[in-house]
């Protein structure tokens, strides 16, 4: 029989917030437990790569939305080798919100009792994530549209509270001989300042070779950061840079979707130990990884950065 689960979770962040994060299937997918990659083909519609017990699904994924008088609903479906339905109802309660959740999952007999219990172990987390980690993301999110405020606003010009007064006329000055200065010897040259490094790299960053290990790091992490990105390697090192400066002495990894790439990062100590790229079914690691980011050219896309438990 087709697997059907419900569930609810309060959450402190606003409706409004909820429903931007979960409305966006760029930013909604990445936060299920079963999440591998995502290539969106059109507004709000992506082809996914799902792992559910060992087993990778290729879907087709779209979601939709409607807004009622005193809730918002989000709806995710995808379609491929199995069939899965997820309805998100949000609605305030309190100060904060209240997620009610629903999935149908069909997947042929057998296999539904082989994924049950995954099922179960994705809406625990999934409801874990709504009440524990989207006050960060949401926190994020209110953070940029304050800083892009403040740029807009400084951008704009203010008219002049008053017209500009003419000055008097100047009197002209009065010529003083002006005696030559004594010539000093000229100091020596201080050296100049050497250049800032770019991000330090290990020289074969392979860490994130396993996907096991791949997997582990973000059942353990928390999603502190989520960013917009559009530029080359330079850029994105410098971004790199920003989170290491910014989650000082903090273990990270950083995943980037930019179109049919997912490029994943890990930093520990401030280096770059763990490179990974997935693209067309193919993952590259290390140093070959490294030269194939520099090689690519115009990236366009989001930057997840999640905080890594020390080990």
């Amino acid at each position: 029989m087709p697997i059907e689960r419900s569930f609810e979770a309060l959450t402190p962040v606003p409706p409004d917030e909820v429903y931007e994060v979960f409305s966006d299937l760029q930013s909604h997918i990445p936060l299920w437990s079963t999440y591998e990659s995502i290539r969106m083909v059109g507004d709000n519609e992506a082809e996914v790569t799902l792992r559910i017990s060992g087993n990778v699904y290729n879907l087709k994924a779209k979601l939709t939305t409607e807004e009622r008088r005193t809730s918002k609903v989000v709806v995710v479906e995808c379609r491929g080798q199995i069939y899965l339905h997820l309805r998100l109802t949000i609605e305030p309660r309190g100060i904060g919100s209240l997620v009610t959740g629903r999935i149908y999952l069909k997947a042929g007999f057998l296999r539904e009792r082989i994924l049950s219990p995954a099922i179960t172990s994705f809406i625990d987390d999934l409801k874990n994530k709504i009440m524990f980690q989207l006050p960060s993301i949401a926190e994020v999110i209110r953070r940029r549209k304050v800083a892009k405020q403040a740029v807009a606003e400084a951008a704009t010009p203010k008219p002049s509270e008053a017209p500009a007064q003419p000055k008097p006329p100047e009197k002209p000055p009065v010529k003083k001989p002006v005696p030559k200065p004594e010539r000093k010897p000229e100091a020596a040259q201080k050296p100049e300042a050497k250049a800032e490094t770019g991000l330090p790299i290990q020289e074969n960053p392979d860490l994130l070779a396993d996907t096991v290990s791949v997997g582990m790091i973000l059942l353990r992490s928390e999603l502190v950061a989520v960013d917009s990105f559009e530029g080359g390697w330079k850029d994105f090192e410098s971004l790199l840079m920003k989170y290491v400066r910014q989650f000082k002495g903090e273990d990270l990894y950083v995943r980037l979707k930019a179109g049919s790439a997912d490029i994943k990062v890990l930093i520990k100590e401030g280096k770059v130990v763990g490179l990974r790229i997935e693209s067309g079914g193919e993952a590259v690691n290390g140093a070959e990884a490294l030269e194939r980011i520099k090689e690519s050219g115009k990236l366009k896309g989001k930057a997840y950065v999640f905080k890594v438990p020390k080990t």
